[in-house]
């Protein structure tokens, strides 16, 4: 299944999620509406357990959502076969019109849970899980804050969710000068728990920051990470399993 974050200006709610079956080019189905409380969608990541996790970039929150299973296409009911009679011969009349897909209902429903700006969320933009199902946020940080600021851009890194226990400020932060953060994108975490990130330097060149796993504990936050750079713009990262 593909998972989409779209923004549709002609809809009468623009931010969606958009899911597709693989081959297909209609989306099965579709997370819009009010409850999900959508504004501007960014990042998507997807857990072994189904659940779509989603950064809302203009909402200030990360949040999580059921995947929704598509329905199985019905078999055609067999027709009994008959004895043919003889028929007149048809007059010539112009085709039907094609039958057009039906649209999908959106399914509106309120995210299972958000990490908010109450957690330290501001602008997020990517988001992504390692192994242990912690979640990493890509997050610019407040609109005018310095780059070395504590409001400035920073890669969050929050528990997996447990409804027992609320969540209060992330387990791990990613800031400061040497860090070179200035407005990430994205963000993935390999195997090993090395944190890769999609960033552009204030002079426009594209680089991808990488992050010693662990980083961002209380005495590695402003770590120096590895650095690969781009003649372009760099917004996204993927990496092989």
């Amino acid at each position: 299944i593909m998972v989409i974050a779209d923004t549709i200006p002609t809809e009468t709610y623009p931010s969606q999620i958009l899911l597709f079956v693989a081959g297909t080019t209609v989306p099965y189905q579709e997370i819009a509406g009010p409850r999900p409380g959508l504004k501007i969608p960014g990042g998507v990541a997807i857990d072994g357990q189904g659940h779509i996790y989603v950064t809302n970039i203009d909402g200030a929150t990360v949040d999580q959502f059921l995947l929704p299973t598509p329905s199985p296409t019905p078999k055609p009911t067999p027709t009994p076969s008959s004895t043919p009679s003889p028929t007149p011969t048809p007059s010539t009349s112009p085709s039907p019109s094609p039958t057009p897909s039906p649209t999908p209902t959106p399914v509106n429903v309120r995210p299972r849970f958000s990490i908010t700006a109450k957690n330290g969320v501001m602008v997020p933009y990517g988001v992504s899980l390692d192994t242990s199902g912690n979640i990493y946020i890509a997050d610019q940080g407040k609109r005018g804050a310095q780059p070395c600021s504590i409001d400035g851009p920073s890669i969050l890194v929050f528990p997996p969710y447990n409804k027992k226990i609320p969540y209060t400020k992330p387990i791990r932060r990613i800031y400061g000068c040497n860090t070179k953060l200035n407005a990430p994108t994205d963000v993935k975490v390999n195997a090993d728990g090395v944190i890769y990130v999609a960033d552009t330097m204030k002079s426009g060149a594209g680089v991808i920051l990488i992050f010693p796993a662990g980083a961002g504990g209380a005495n590695s936050h402003d770590v120096a990470p590895t650095m690969y750079n781009s003649p372009g713009v760099v917004t996204g990262i993927g990496l092989v399993p």
